[in-house]
């Protein structure tokens, strides 16, 4: 039992630094030199033309970047506010995509996903928020408060990477949408831990996991994560596998994507269900993913 926790333990070890390593490699936009970097202590409050305001968590002071992450003007939130209005005005979207990234992630690892489904005709934007710096429960309401200013859109839906499933899950399940001045539609979540991690139970004493991944990974865990409310708009879930039965992680249970195991991304009351072969990380670049989130937006079905 003991050499089993143990190979347990390295295997958990090994999928986080897979992961950071598939960060730095697959999402260049995380070291943005104009306004260098600092993905994990800046928060979107509103979002705009993908302009977007944010908050610094540890300062509580304002930045205004532009669609280039380029800052714009800093201070206040009323003075960035301004500068967004005026460079603005009343322009209309009428089908917003909202993306929701995972734990250690950034709003550019969506940028695959964005571009097909712009080509497709949808307005979309990624918001960005300091995910190992807060709670769970913080980030959905930080994301509320952020919906809360949206203007001149018609529909909404949302597409969620990982533990930005349970976000979205704690901000929706929790919001009023009859009071929305816009409709949302539908929520499709890539990979998510909806039943929790085995790795982060495995891990979560670890002092190295809770350096790296902070407050938010500790509510990864199998006796938490289960406990975010459910939705009552429609959800489609995309896992992924390998081809085999055993998964690509030996010490996770049954198939999985490297981090999260098919069983783990369960969520009672979905509405449609999708496997494609791919890695936790990968399955945001891949063709037939974009495609099938593309159906899901349409259709409500994969």
């Amino acid at each position: 039992m003991r050499l089993n926790r143990q190979r347990r333990f390295l295997g958990g070890l090994a999928v986080i630094i897979i992961c950071m390593i598939s960060v730095i490699a697959g999402a260049k936009e995380s070291f943005s030199i104009p306004t260098l970097g600092g993905k994990q202590i800046w928060s979107d409050v509103q979002i705009q033309n993908d302009w977007r305001l944010q908050e610094n968590v540890l300062t509580g002071h304002y930045r205004l970047l532009d669609e280039n992450d380029r800052r714009v003007t800093w201070g206040s939130l009323k003075e960035c506010q301004q500068v967004l209005s005026k460079a603005f005005g009343d322009r209309k979207a009428g089908h917003l995509v909202i993306f929701v990234h995972g734990i250690l992630r950034s709003a550019g690892s969506f940028s695959f996903l964005e571009e097909n489904l712009r080509q497709a005709g949808y307005e979309t934007t990624a918001i960005s928020y300091a995910s190992t710096r807060l709670t769970i429960e913080e980030h959905a309401e930080n994301l509320n408060i952020l919906l809360d200013q949206l203007e001149n859109v018609e529909t909404v839906s949302f597409v969620s990477h990982s533990m930005g499933g349970l976000v979205l899950r704690q901000a929706l399940g929790r919001r009023d949408l009859d009071q929305d001045l816009f409709d949302i539609s539908n929520v499709v979540m890539i990979a998510p831990p909806n039943q929790g991690s085995q790795i982060a139970d495995e891990l979560k004493e670890s002092l190295f996991y809770q350096l790296v991944y902070g407050v938010s990974g500790q509510q990864l865990t199998s006796d938490i994560a289960p406990n975010f409310p459910s939705l009552n708009i429609p959800v489609g879930i995309i896992a992924g596998v390998s081809s085999g039965d055993e998964g690509y992680n030996l010490f996770v249970t049954g198939n999985d994507d490297m981090v999260v195991s098919l069983k783990e991304t369960h969520l009672e009351g979905a509405d449609d269900f999708l496997k494609i072969k791919g890695l936790h990380s990968t399955l945001l670049y891949q063709e037939a993913t974009a495609s099938a989130v593309k159906q899901f937006l349409e259709n409500t079905k994969f």
